[in-house]
């Protein structure tokens, strides 16, 4: 009986998730909308390149602070392996 009630309250729990989630695309989405009619209003020769290029340097950061991330993952389990043999 506790799994099922365990089990539930997980899917409750995921349930929950996704509904935020799609409350966060749907703000995205109107945020770029926002960004978009800006552009168009500020008389910009072309609105729709200008977004795509804001999303590839979006796209960039992110993957660039991910590699920076495991980066230095990596440096500090081979910093802590090598404490680790100079401890013995």
């Amino acid at each position: 009986m506790a799994r099922a009630g365990s089990l539930q309250r997980r899917l409750n729990e995921r349930e929950k998730e996704m509904e935020a989630d799609e409350r966060d695309r749907q703000k995205e989405r109107e945020e770029l909308e926002d960004i978009r009619k800006k552009l168009l209003e500020d008389g910009h020769p072309d609105p729709e390149a200008e977004m795509e290029r804001v999303n590839y340097a979006n796209l960039f950061i992110i993957i660039l602070g991910a590699s920076l991330v495991a980066a230095f993952l990596t440096i500090t389990t081979h910093f802590s392996i090598m404490w680790s043999v100079c401890l013995l």
